[in-house]
């Protein structure tokens, strides 16, 4: 899997189901419960079906009441059906099936670029090739740029509204970005319209002034024959 195939499966996500659950979409922050519990179906040990049980059941919270019910969770504990569930699909399921697909969704959710050892460098004289999404790249340069937008707000914009209000952002800081004026279209207009027509005159003038140069050198040789 290549760089940019990376990108697109950490920000392009399927639907996840395990034990029958629809997943969430896994955050920093589903991540940091699991590691707090430290479950070990996500911090390494033993995996068992408790372990992978308590992973789906976190993972399948939405982010924005996930920290009121997680300790709602570990403060009452299974209900009596959700222990007979449970129990049901520990003696009926597969746990290296249900696990696989525990870890395909994280796998869907945190698929990371991958870097070089050193910090970068070499040789100059080195062709260099584009490593971050260009995409990636105009959504942080937006919030950069905006001094704190939401990604999500800026994942909604258009890529013209984006690249827009970036360059604003920038110039309203002071930072010359080079758009081109009115007067500038126009005279790159005229030069595409007539640009044949531009290129000979420039072309007929230097011929011009070679053979006129010419004859100039001629004229001196045979004035110095003369004398």
């Amino acid at each position: 899997m290549t760089n940019k195939e990376r990108f697109y499966e950490a920000f392009a996500h399927t639907e996840h189901v395990v034990f029958g659950r629809r997943l969430s979409r896994f955050t920093l922050r589903h991540r940091f419960w699991l590691e707090a519990l430290e479950c070990s179906a996500v911090v390494g040990g033993t995996v068992d079906w408790p372990a992978v049980e308590l992973a789906v059941r976190i993972c399948q919270l939405p982010f924005d009441h996930i920290d009121d019910r997680v300790k709602r969770l570990m403060g009452r504990g299974p209900r009596w059906w959700e222990a007979w569930v449970f129990l049901w699909r520990a003696w009926r399921g597969d746990l290296a099936k249900e696990y696989k697909l525990l870890l395909a969704y994280m796998e869907d959710h945190g698929c990371a670029p991958q870097r070089n050892g050193g910090g970068g460098g070499g040789d100059s004289n080195e062709p260099t090739y584009e490593s971050m999404p260009g995409l990636l790249s105009l959504v942080c340069g937006v919030v950069r740029a905006s001094g704190g937008w939401e990604p999500d707000t800026v994942w909604s914009l258009s890529p013209g509204e984006a690249e827009w209000y970036c360059t604003a952002c920038y110039m309203h800081r002071g930072v010359d970005m080079g758009i081109k004026t009115e007067h500038d279209e126009q005279f790159e207009r005229g030069l595409a319209e007539h640009g044949e027509a531009i290129k000979a005159m420039i072309a007929e003038a230097k011929r011009k002034r070679k053979e006129d140069a010419e004859k100039a050198a001629e004229k001196k040789a045979q004035g110095l024959t003369v004398t």
